[in-house]
């Protein structure tokens, strides 16, 4: 049954609920009622609202919250500053982006509503926010009457549905890919951003009986697919975009539909879009899910030829001009070079025509399609032709009025290969340097919009640093691509290397930066819990004060940067948002902390701290962080204070003396409400904590830093948590194990404590993938020891980097570390210089390796030992310990120890036998001079 409603309908029914409004607010006068306005249109919203005051003798306020909001409670209270209005109207909560929290915390502090607020609230919502409210803060919205609605009349409501299927339509054929990809998402509501008015719009229909004629149906099928992509939401994309498709092809071999506002000309041209839209799908899958993407890659190669074929033939070479590059983007990710240069040169002449009659600016795509024969060169190793190609590329987008970073990065690396092959190592380094520093849309690193291309540019930077003796800067290149391989699920296993919160590939259509994720190796095992724990004690009133211990590559800094700082990011305690600042160096460590809190503070829609903090010559003192604290407080902030690797801070200050601003410091921060403490540190230094019995008065924490309950020990892994994290790390990425290979592999790592070493599990699972060994029967291939002789490869590796002039050095230094009772003896700087230098009789502490007498070239023997030891040092391998008398270094684990012995065995085995064979040999020329 239909149920429209009409204009004179409509009119009267906003009458009566504008009168109902009037009642109510005059009834609650001078006491807090919280009054639900539901209204699903934002113009109707703003039109109602200014009727309301023409009705109203009292004095008004009106607030429209910020998109970015955390609480509810404290944003209406920092907006009021202390007074009171007669009543107050809040809008725009449908556009907060962390909807369900704010409505979680506004329902646990909802008696502070009734404290603070004495006089009424008036919440304009949605029927969306209203499903919410009644989810999420139930509590609260049970004060409330029911609801008050505004409506809007039919014919209204299915006009403003054609003009937005309209709108978004003439966009996507006006501009092509990639203006919309720099926008969020177009206006889906009158005056709002939001695609949930369009779904409301539609209930709204129904509700009242009215079927869409089917054209404007399939349209907003288009525009709700659009706006799934926007969100990564893509299988619901592409659900969308396959009903609206079936209908543009249908109705334009169907002459019997008819559309009265479409005609069949601009049926085809929405099968193009259409098309197009499904390309970009693809491509976006292929981002998002590395272990597939050539087949992602192929689905998109066939829809976007499609699109270009359908646009040829409807003789539209504007649209083909601006979705053709599209095309060229997937070719080059399959390497089909036949087909890209076909395509470049069919896109350079489409180009330059059209540049000469139209208006439209084609600079872009100009530098696009040299980039691709650039590229094309490239893989058929003609580096002149790929040069010339690619300074094209970078001298037409140079002179293009839209900058577009993330190709002058691309084109910056295909130049620097040509001239690397061309002998031009220099030039290569600069422009590779040049393309890693760019910063794309919105100042954001190129990482986050193209992980793959910064990977080429690293891996390419990396050969050349190495190539060239600058082995240092190679290894820290190359960590940094490991990171960036893992957080972006390129790469299972990290290695020694720390772990880094998960990140996503950018959607061109955000706005902003998403929240990085919690680490797949946390969530997949009981790492979760410990999360689900510390966030426990953030919470709770009665924990001012946290103590990380355990031992060394447990994984402190990892479940502190990887798991719980993005966890604390995610949520709000309370009324209160939380802050989570991280200090892992103590060099200067009011300076660092000082910095990293106005960092913090300035990020995720918080207000930023006072201008004169971003002078880099201001001084943080203690007692102007302290004031930063209260700022916080003031702001309804939760700021949780995280000192990493916290045993660093002794080794810096040997001197009490020197600990005691520090020590103010924590004493007062103690005393302040609102600021959690969490300190980090190995389980051999805990003791150094006695030294806070120093600090007087500590009431919060009861005088007793080391009570069992403000230490919180993380250990190794069970063997079915170590399961858990290897099918996790492994199933979104093309490294993929066998099962039986898995448990294999388990069993082998806890053998020895029962328990697998989370560093452990990391160092054999990358050397594992290094090696391409998949399957249990290539495990088997690596001897009796396959755990080991990992290991021992994954030493290897490391020597490798330190440079092949340094590789004796390294093992004579590595052999120094270890002694003939399998102990990790600690050496000094200079016991290790000494070892390096050897020319003479054996130190009595090294007579295990006193047969090895490797011949050493005349290095600079300073300058070679902290190469090798920061490689060393970064790589896991060796632990500094910073004691008052000097530094000195030990292997972490005594997992170390057996390859490393077994490898010197090897080596001395094998000089022996060569000793051997060369004094046969002698002997034998001896004998037969005195034979002649």
């Amino acid at each position: 049954m239909t149920n429209l409603l009409s204009v004179d309908d409509v009119a009267a029914y906003n009458e009566r609920s504008l009168k109902t409004l009037v009642r109510a607010i005059s009834l609650s006068q001078g006491q807090f009622s919280l009054i639900l306005v539901r209204c699903n249109y934002t113009w109707l919203a703003e039109q109602m609202s200014a009727k309301l005051k023409t009705k109203l003798s009292i004095e008004l306020e009106e607030f429209k919250l910020p998109d970015s909001v955390q609480t509810l409670y404290t944003t209406i209270q920092d907006c009021l500053c202390q007074n009171h209005p007669d009543y107050l109207a809040v809008f725009n909560l449908e556009s907060v982006t962390e909807i369900d929290r704010v409505l979680n915390s506004t329902n646990q502090v909802r008696e502070e509503f009734r404290k603070r607020f004495p006089f009424p609230l008036i919440l304009w919502v949605n029927d969306w926010v209203l499903e919410k409210l009644i989810r999420y803060a139930p509590d609260f919205k049970s004060w409330a009457a029911s609801s008050i609605k505004f409506e809007i009349a039919t014919q209204e409501l299915i006009d403003f549905l054609r003009q937005k299927a309209e709108t978004i339509f003439s966009q996507a054929l006006e501009v092509g890919a990639n203006p919309f990809l720099s926008k969020v998402a177009v206006n889906l509501a009158m005056g709002s951003p939001h695609r949930q008015v369009l779904t409301l719009a539609q209930k709204d229909l129904q509700h009242h009986g009215v079927s869409l004629e089917p054209s404007l149906a399939a349209s907003l099928e288009f525009v709700l697919g659009r706006d799934d992509y926007a969100n990564d939401q893509l299988e619901l994309a592409l659900e969308h975009f396959d009903r609206s498709l079936a209908f543009w092809q249908e109705a334009r071999m169907d002459d019997a539909t008819s559309s009265d506002f479409l005609n069949p000309r601009q049926f085809k041209e929405r099968e193009g879009v259409l098309l197009f839209y499904f390309g970009l799908c693809y491509c976006r899958q292929a981002d998002l899910h590395p272990a597939q993407n050539r087949n992602h890659w192929k689905k998109a190669r066939e829809f976007l030829r499609r699109c270009i074929e359908t646009f040829e033939g409807l003789g539209r070479l504007d649209l083909v001009a601006k979705s053709i590059a599209q095309l060229g983007q997937v070719l080059r990710r399959l390497e089909a070079w036949a087909e890209l240069e076909a395509l470049a040169q069919k896109a350079l002449d489409l180009h330059q025509n059209l540049g000469k009659t139209q208006e439209f600016s084609f600079e872009v795509q100009l530098a696009q399609d040299y980039g691709f024969l650039a590229e094309v060169a490239l893989g058929r190793l003609k580096w002149r032709s790929a040069k010339r190609f690619a300074e094209q590329a970078l001298q037409i987008l140079d002179r293009a009025v839209t900058p577009k970073p993330q190709q002058k990065a691309l084109y910056c690396l295909l130049l620097a290969r040509a001239r690397k092959h061309l002998g031009n190592a220099q030039l290569a380094t600069v422009d590779l340097e040049t393309a890693k520093e760019i910063r794309v849309r919105d100042d954001t690193p190129l990482h986050q919009h193209d992980p793959q291309l910064y990977i080429q540019i690293l891996q390419e930077l990396r050969s050349l640093y190495f190539n060239r003796g600058r082995y240092l800067d190679a290894f820290k290149i190359k960590q940094e691509q490991h990171k960036i391989e893992h957080q972006y699920g390129f790469r299972a296993f990290i290695g020694a290397t720390q772990l880094q919160p998960q990140q996503q590939t950018r959607n061109p259509a955000w706005k902003t930066s998403r929240t990085a994720t919690i680490a797949h190796e946390i969530t997949a095992a009981s790492r979760g819990q410990d999360i689900n724990r510390l966030l426990e004690r953030v919470s709770r009133d009665d924990y001012k004060l946290t103590v990380i211990h355990g031992h060394s590559g447990v994984g402190k800094s990892s479940i502190v940067n990887a798991g719980l700082v993005p966890a604390l990011q995610q949520r709000a305690i309370g009324e209160r948002a939380v802050i989570p600042v991280v200090l892992p160096t103590y060099t200067d460590w009011s300076r660092e902390l000082g910095e990293r809190l106005m960092e913090a503070c300035s990020g995720d829609g918080n207000p930023p701290l006072n201008s004169e903090d971003e002078n880099e010559n201001f001084h943080w003192s203690p007692q102007v962080i302290l004031d930063r604290l209260r700022q916080n407080i003031s702001r309804n902030l939760l700021t949780v204070l995280i000192f990493d690797q916290f045993e660093e801070f002794f080794f810096v200050y040997s001197y009490q003396a020197n600990r005691k601003d520090f020590y103010d410091f924590l004493f007062q921060c103690l005393n302040l409400p609102f600021v959690k403490i969490i300190l980090s540190l190995r389980e051999d230094y805990i003791h150094y904590l006695l030294d806070f019995d120093r600090i007087p008065h500590l009431d919060a924490i009861n005088n007793n830093i080391l009570d069992k309950n403000i230490r919180y020990q993380l250990g190794n892994f069970s063997s079915e948590d170590a399961r858990n994290i290897i099918q996790e790390l492994t199933r979104k990425t093309h490294f993929q194990l066998e099962l039986d290979l898995i448990e294999q592999l388990v069993r082998d790592l806890s053998r020895e404590l029962g328990k697998v070493r989370p560093i452990e599990l990391q160092l054999v699972g990358a050397q594992l993938q290094e090696e391409d060994i998949t399957s249990l029967s290539q495990y088997w291939l690596l001897g009796s020891n396959p755990k080991d002789k990992l290991i021992e490869r994954s030493l290897v590796q490391i020597i490798r980097d330190c440079g092949a002039e340094n590789a004796k050095a390294a093992w004579k230094l590595l052999s120094t570390l270890v002694d003939e009772k399998n102990n990790r003896p600690l050496k000094t700087k200079q016991e290790l210089s000494n070892a390096i230098g050897f020319s003479g009789p054996p130190m009595a502490n090294t007579s295990f390796v006193a047969k090895i007498k490797p011949r050493y070239s005349p290095l600079d023997i300073p300058q070679q030992l902290d190469l090798i030891l920061n490689i060393f040092e970064g790589s896991g391998l060796i632990f500094r310990h910073r004691e008052e008398s000097g530094e000195r270094y030990q292997l972490v684990h005594d997992y170390l120890v057996s390859p490393i012995r077994q490898r010197i065995e090897v080596n001395l085995a094998k000089r022996l036998a060569r000793s051997e064979a060369a004094q046969k040999i002698s002997q034998r020329q001896i004998e037969k001079r005195n034979a002649q």
